[in-house]
């Protein structure tokens, strides 16, 4: 399989630029499920920022904070409704099951954490255990 040119396969370039996309658009996300339909307008999106760790650190404890209170704010009927976006400004609506797009917001999460992990064990970074077996 081909990279593309980007680092270690990472499809946005980098480990940071990788941190800033899952930052950014969970908050995209949160808008969508708030019933914002076009919220590239009012979320700032960069793969480029924040670029200092601490910084990106508070705000990933901020966000981490916002999506808890979403996801204990949700109702079982919440899962049988719809969440509607114009995607990248465009003029065409798209809408799909809720349920659908809060489970999307996880597995993204998931996938882009695991191409994380994966970058920073080929730069030799050795994490601590993550299966639920092997923690204390």
């Amino acid at each position: 399989m081909r990279s593309g040119g980007r680092i270690g396969g990472a499809f946005f370039g980098s480990i940071a630029a990788t941190f800033n996309h899952l930052l950014w658009d969970d908050a995209l996300w949160l808008a969508r499920f708030a019933g914002d339909v076009r919220p590239e307008l009012s979320v700032p999106v960069s793969l480029e920022a924040p670029r200092d760790w601490d910084a990106f650190k508070g705000l990933r404890v901020e966000r981490d904070a916002e999506v808890t209170a979403w996801a204990e704010g949700l109702a079982s009927s919440d899962l049988e409704g719809v969440v509607a976006w114009y995607p990248g400004g465009g003029d065409t609506r798209v809408e799909k099951p809720a349920a659908v797009c809060f489970a999307h917001l996880f597995n993204h999460q998931t996938h882009h954490r695991g191409q994380i992990h994966g970058m920073l064990t080929a730069a030799g970074a050795w994490p601590e255990p993550t299966d639920l077996p092997m923690l204390g």
